[in-house]
Order: structure tokens, then C-alpha cells, then sequence
């Protein structure tokens, strides 16, 4: 399972969605071996970049970006 994220989401102009997380409460139990990847903070967030763009090194700054979506968090909203 892959579950994508905002930045994939962003990078994509939209093509791959960015997933909603929730977790569910279960008697049964289980396991999970989550994987984060991200950019780095200094990463330029090109909305061409994965179409083999040569303008690489304009765009959002991925800290700028990541800060940006966190706002959205109702838990940050407090």
C-alpha cells in the first residue's frame, strides 16, 4: 500500500491524490511498519518538476510548503 501525500499531491498538479489519515480502533490486533519520505526542507517545489522541467530551482521551498499545509490541521487551529 502506498498512500501519498500532500507534496506528491502538489508536485503532481493533483494526478496522485494526496491520502487522508485516520485510524480506527480495533479489538483485533495488528501490526504496521509505516515508511515516511519526504524532500528536504530546501527542496523547490516546482509544479513541473516531475515533467522533466528545467525550471528546478524556482518554486515554494518544501519548509515553506510543509508549514503551510500543517496550518490546515484542525489540531493547529487552536
Amino acid at each position: 500500500m502506498v498512500n501519498t501525500g500532500r507534496a506528491l499531491e502538489f508536485l503532481s498538479k493533483g494526478k496522485f491524490k494526496a491520502t487522508n489519515h485516520r485510524v480506527l480502533w480495533n479489538k483485533k490486533k495488528r501490526m504496521s511498519i509505516p515508511f515516511f519520505f519526504e524532500p528536504s526542507y530546501d527542496f523547490k517545489m516546482n509544479k513541473s518538476y516531475l515533467n522533466g522541467s528545467k525550471l528546478k530551482n524556482k518554486g515554494l521551498i518544501y519548509e515553506k510548503f510543509l508549514n503551510l499545509s500543517l496550518k490546515k490541521f484542525v489540531e493547529y487551529q487552536r
